[in-house]
């Protein structure tokens, strides 16, 4: 059988609609999580514990890039951390689609680095506000 696997290379991350410039691992998410409530009562069958669902958690995305302290998309999101501005993201994956994930999120890490020998990069986290959709 041939497989259905998509290679990642040529994924996008964009802010506000512009592309986030030398991004090289990732981006990793969105994650997910459910809260699970415990519904457990003295009704309950058995002595096991019973659960509903509570609130979802769209949870982050985490990417790094080849950081450039001149780079407009770069700075750009520092402003956003300091500043605590929701803004959109997309990300755009490579199958024959290109489907879209969109959603709304908040810069909580910044994480810049510039070990000997390598390049200057920084870690990138962003927590979703919201829902994500995808198109």
């Amino acid at each position: 059988m041939v497989t259905a696997a998509k290679a990642a290379y040529g994924t996008l991350i964009k802010r506000n609609g512009t592309t986030i410039p030398g991004v090289f691992n990732g981006p990793k998410g969105p994650t997910a999580s459910l809260d699970a409530i415990d519904a457990t009562s003295h009704d309950s069958t058995s002595g096991i514990k019973e659960f509903i669902g509570g609130l979802i958690d769209r949870g982050s995305v985490s990417f790094s890039v080849e950081w450039d302290p001149d780079n407009a998309t770069h700075t750009g999101l520092f402003t956003d951390m300091t500043n605590r501005t929701v803004q959109t993201f997309t990300i755009t994956l490579t199958d024959s689609g290109a489907t879209i994930l969109t959603f709304t999120a908040l810069v909580v890490k910044l994480d810049p680095s510039a070990d000997v020998p390598d390049k200057i990069v920084m870690d990138v986290e962003l927590k979703i506000s919201g829902n994500v959709t995808f198109s």
